[in-house]
């Protein structure tokens, strides 16, 4: 009796252990680009950073080029491709992955108004996931109407190690492709989103399969507790 007991609690604490992994915790580092704070750095809040050192800005490495940290309304902050020079920018993450796929989803805007001060006709850039590329971001300053922030969501996988997500522009100038909230998370059945924006809102984390039995286990385990101690209750 003593050993089927301690079967259940060790059954009941691996599957606390193992609930918070399946919650597909987002695992970008400085994904919102809050860090460092810019707030005091200027006005209007910017700063820009240099290919270089590694990291270049908390959880990112600019690979060539600069790029540009901006404060918007709220506090909040974004990323700028392209810095205050003629070139474009490229940042890149080295992220740790299990064999799977992940969801990833990202927030894209441009400031047109910028680029047509500085006589741009083209904002773009890039999604490279490893040596893929995932995404092309484009607007052109000219025939599309006024910007608003929209969001992509994708599908991609991971090779059990090491995996890079790279945003890299494609335009010169000031003005580059405005970059906010990239998450990823593991875990995902749906198909491969086509690379090109959605202005939907970001959705839910999709549960795994595993995720419910490990709940289904945990209510298990509850209700073995409580009978015994109802049982112990009667004795008594």
């Amino acid at each position: 009796m003593k050993t089927r007991e301690l079967k259940m609690k060790t059954t009941c604490l691996t599957l606390l252990l193992l609930l918070p992994i399946s919650a597909a915790a987002q695992i970008v580092v400085n994904g919102d680009f809050e860090e460092p704070d810019i707030s005091l750095s200027n006005t209007p809040a910017s700063e820009t950073f240099f290919a270089g050192s590694n990291p270049s800005f908390p959880g990112w490495y600019v690979a060539f080029g600069e790029v540009d940290s901006k404060e918007v309304g709220g506090g909040d902050q974004i990323l700028d491709l392209n810095g205050p020079g003629e070139f474009g920018g490229a940042i890149q993450q080295s992220i740790t992955t299990f064999n799977g796929k992940y969801a990833l989803s990202f927030t894209w805007d441009v400031n047109d108004l910028e680029a047509e001060n500085a006589g741009q006709n083209v904002i773009a850039a890039v999604v490279n996931w490893g040596s893929e590329t995932i995404a092309v971001l484009n607007y052109n300053v000219d025939t599309n109407v006024r910007s608003h922030p929209q969001t992509v969501n994708l599908v991609v996988q991971g090779h059990g190690g090491s995996d890079m997500l790279q945003f890299i522009s494609r335009n010169n100038g000031p003005a580059g492709v405005l970059l906010d909230d990239v998450t990823l998370r593991l875990g995902s059945s749906d198909p491969v989103s086509p690379p090109v924006p959605d202005p939907g809102n970001n959705p839910a984390p999709i549960p795994e399969p595993g995720h419910f039995v490990m709940i289904a286990g945990l209510g298990l385990c509850v209700f073995a507790a409580w009978r015994r101690v109802s049982r112990r209750g009667r004795v008594a």
